[in-house]
């Protein structure tokens, strides 16, 4: 049974995709640096120069 084509994506949902996507990265990585120090019980960066 052929798969039904859907409409592409509007220019809308592809932004909030690409939003989805970038703050789901940034949540793994900053997870992963948190485990990182955890294991070499590394200090938490500074947060004061931002």
């Amino acid at each position: 049974m052929p798969r039904r084509q859907r409409e592409p994506l509007s220019d809308e949902e592809i932004g909030f995709l690409v939003q989805l996507a970038n703050g789901n990265a940034l949540a793994h990585h900053r997870r992963s640096e948190r485990e990182r120090r955890r294991r070499t019980g590394a200090p938490p960066p500074d947060r004061t120069a931002e």
